[in-house]
């Protein structure tokens, strides 16, 4: 399950409308790192540019050494390591390796637990957080606009093999309505222009090798001009980072912040990524 939240501006004349949506994906579990002996904690910014800040906290009661890689569209790597003191913070962007035009992706690789996020902005528009994002070979991608808004798929590929990325766009009863394909290089970055098409609601994202085997790869989505298709709630007109999520095997999931009436309104999208049909259970408690 992850929290997706998309807050409208305050209007003058209009009361304030805050959306709260919320992802409920069937055999879905998001992550936020991958952690092994050797490499440690690695936390994965698809889609970062030069107006990228990413922020780090270390939330251990001792000193690490965290280490941010820029690596561009090209997979071209400029890297620096910083020291956190226990219960510090660093702000890191394209400066901190003398950059001045990037655009790729970034990843923080750290001997220990971070707290991680970047803050993106496309200068032109309000900046919106975007959250780690975990490799994997099948991953979805929930509230793809329909009809009004558009896609843009941002990829990186982490591993030392090429992929061959394939994204779908799919359509509440299951069918397939607009199919990207790109293959990417070890280490490259690459974005899949998905548009829109009326009636979808979610991508999915497979990823392999040119004769098979996975090939995980790291993907955030641009949603731009995104309508929440409820009553009441305005589209937005700037944009949304939403990380593609990997497809493992969990069917439950909680919510811990769902709200309607006054100023808020919430919407669940479930996805049914199994091939059989499901019974989806939504429970409201409250407070």
């Amino acid at each position: 399950m992850k929290n997706i939240i998309f807050n409208n501006r305050r209007k003058n004349v209009l009361r304030t409308l805050m959306g709260l949506i919320v992802l409920l994906a069937v055999a879905v579990v998001p992550g936020y790192s991958q952690a092994t002996a050797s490499q440690g904690y690695s936390y994965i910014f698809p889609g970062a540019t030069q107006a990228t800040t990413v922020v780090l906290g270390n939330i251990n009661n001792q000193s690490v050494s965290v280490t941010a890689a820029f690596y561009g569209t090209g997979g071209n790597l400029s890297s620096v390591t910083v020291p956190l003191l226990p219960g510090t913070q660093t702000r890191l962007d394209p400066t901190a390796v003398s950059l001045t035009a990037f655009q790729g992706s970034i990843v923080v690789i750290s001997s220990l637990p971070l707290a991680a996020s970047a803050i993106s902005s496309n200068g032109t528009n309000p900046f919106d957080y975007q959250t780690p994002v975990t490799p994997s070979n099948y991953l979805v991608v929930p509230f793809a606009p329909a009809d009004t808004g558009s896609v843009l798929l941002n990829v990186f590929n982490p591993g030392i093999n090429q992929a061959i990325v394939t994204a779908v766009l799919v359509k509440t009863d299951g069918t397939e309505v607009h199919t990207v394909t790109a293959t990417l290089n070890p280490d490259n970055t690459t974005t899949m222009a998905l548009g829109s098409a009326a009636g979808t609601t979610h991508v999915y994202v497979r990823s392999t090798g040119l004769f098979g085997g996975d090939r995980p790869v790291a993907v955030s989505a641009f949603i731009n001009n995104y309508t929440p298709g409820v009553a009441g709630a305005v589209q937005r007109t700037d944009f949304a980072i939403v990380p593609a999520t990997p497809i493992t095997t969990a069917t439950t999931a909680t919510v811990p912040f769902f709200a309607q009436g006054d100023d808020y309104f919430s919407v669940v999208e479930a996805v049914n990524t199994s091939n059989n049909e499901q019974t989806v259970t939504l429970a409201a408690h409250n407070t």
